[in-house]
């Protein structure tokens, strides 16, 4: 009897490790982040979607994200607001982007914009490699996020490249659009020394 009690226990002990997400573990950077859809209509599948999505895209580099709703880290969340595309129109953005993060050379700002009618558009496009809207939300919004947390700038590949393409979307399809190992890296570093 005490043998299977023991056989039991360790089976739990393992079943927790293994059903523990890497978010949950002790000493990963947690980053409380806000979503705010400003004059856009998404439904809550896309949005948790979109949710689900940033968190495992910032999980694989290390990186909690959590969605306060209400409490203290509401006030020190990272803001996403999601607006139609007009702003980006009016500021001459490249038919590309579908996004911006508001930030200095000098200084890492807390807000991005998401321009839907742009990722929503791209959903459509794409829709062949199977990025669903969610999806694509989750991608502009883990991309521009990037930008506060990452030094200045864009990568030649991955999550943070300036314009994604066919390559982008087929590695989105199958969840490998990401950051690499040292953008990861930087990341964590600078959620380590929030001064920065």
């Amino acid at each position: 009897m005490a043998a299977a009690r023991r056989q039991l226990a360790a089976l739990l002990s393992i079943t927790q490790i293994l059903v523990t997400p890497l978010g949950a573990q002790e000493g990963t950077p947690r980053v409380p982040v806000r979503l705010v859809l400003t004059g856009v209509q998404i439904g809550r599948d896309t949005i948790e979607e979109a949710k689900a999505e940033v968190f495992r895209i910032y999980q694989e580099a290390g990186v909690e994200i959590v969605w306060p709703s209400a409490g203290p880290a509401v006030d020190s969340a990272f803001l996403v607001l999601v607006r139609t595309d007009d702003t980006a129109v009016r500021l001459g953005l490249p038919d590309a982007a579908f996004g911006m993060a508001q930030s200095t050379q000098e200084e890492r700002g807390r807000v991005v914009f998401i321009f839907w009618n742009r990722v929503e558009k791209l959903a459509v496009k794409y829709m062949d490699y199977r990025v669903s809207r969610g999806k694509m939300l989750a991608l502009a919004i883990s991309h521009e996020l990037g930008h506060l947390l990452l030094p200045p700038g864009h990568s030649n590949t991955g999550l943070m490249k300036s314009d994604f393409e066919v390559r982008e979307f087929i590695l989105a399809s199958r969840g490998r659009l990401l950051f690499s190992d040292r953008q990861g890296q930087l990341i964590r570093g600078r959620l380590e020394k929030p001064s920065r």
